[in-house]
């Protein structure tokens, strides 16, 4: 039961873990004086490693046709999307 919530909720967790690293980053990094291209930097990579990690776990259920599989793809997708989202978001707002 709870390994295959697990499953299915891992896109979802590594997207958590990436939304909050990102503004912990962000807000923290600029009150505590550093350089504003130090923190886009690191943000970006975050952005990266995460979108690469969903990817992988997309890429690794692929074959996988059991209920609660397509449900953590769906939700991997989902996940994905908004990670891709927040790339924008560093893109367009300056730290």
């Amino acid at each position: 039961m709870i390994r295959s919530l697990l499953h299915m909720l891992h896109g979802p967790l590594i997207w958590i873990f990436h939304f909050g690293l990102i503004y912990f980053a962000a807000g923290f990094g600029a009150a505590l004086g550093f350089a504003r291209p130090g923190i886009q930097l690191f943000c970006w990579i975050a952005t990266f490693l995460a979108a690469f990690a969903v990817i992988v776990l997309l890429w690794s259920t692929r074959g996988n046709i059991s209920p609660t599989a397509a449900m953590g793809r769906s939700l991997a997708q989902l996940s994905l999307v908004a990670i891709l989202l927040q790339a924008l978001v560093l893109r367009i707002v300056p730290l």
